[in-house]
């Protein structure tokens, strides 16, 4: 299970709502974010018409981060376009050193560098993809929310949740400067401790 978010006002005891640190999204034709909520990704995407691979292609995969505003604590979505992590990815990587191997390139190389040559590229070739894909679909970037600043009080200091935790914030039930976000456990209720 992703990690989720919580915060809670060490002054008077309120609670904020429970939120992952982001998500993965599909862009449809009017810009608008389809989630795509695990573990049901591939179905979402099936309905859609399409999978993580054409999603990545076509332009229309993107990472949305919550960032937290440190003057007022309201959440701000920021979406960027991005290539998802695939298989595809990886067995390009994996056929091309194994070709690299068989060709006699990296005979010379100790055994543990194959697998770090494989995830280095790998990541690498994913990072590229996902640069690629945010040039070639500038104008669709243009239309997805960036949290630049706030949306309720138009501050511009902004951070991502996790990078925000343990930091004092103001309480929007008390205004106490005392409200902070801390990681939460999100367990089925069926496993739940009651």
């Amino acid at each position: 299970m992703p990690l989720e978010y919580q915060a809670q006002c060490l002054s008077c005891g309120h609670r904020g709502p429970v939120n992952p640190w982001g998500y993965q999204a599909l862009v449809v034709d009017d810009a608008r974010l389809v989630p795509l909520p695990h573990p049901y990704e591939a179905r979402t995407l099936r309905e859609q018409g399409t999978s993580f691979f054409m999603a990545g292609v076509e332009g229309r995969y993107a990472r949305v981060d919550y960032r937290v505003c440190l003057d007022c604590g309201a959440l701000a979505q920021h979406a960027r376009l991005s290539f998802p992590v695939t298989l595809v990815g990886c067995l390009l990587v994996g056929l091309s050193l194994g070709l690299l191997w068989m060709a006699g390139a990296l005979t010379r190389l100790p055994a543990w560098v194959m697998p770090m040559l494989g995830i280095g590229s790998w990541l690498g070739v994913t990072w590229v993809a996902a640069k690629l894909v945010r040039v070639l679909y500038r104008s669709r970037q243009r239309q997805l929310p960036l949290a630049v600043q706030c949306p309720h009080c138009g501050g511009t200091r902004l951070r991502d949740i996790s990078s925000a935790i343990r930091q004092s914030l103001p309480c929007p039930k008390c205004n106490e400067r005392s409200f902070q976000i801390f990681p939460v456990e999100m367990l089925p209720e069926s496993i739940a401790p009651k």
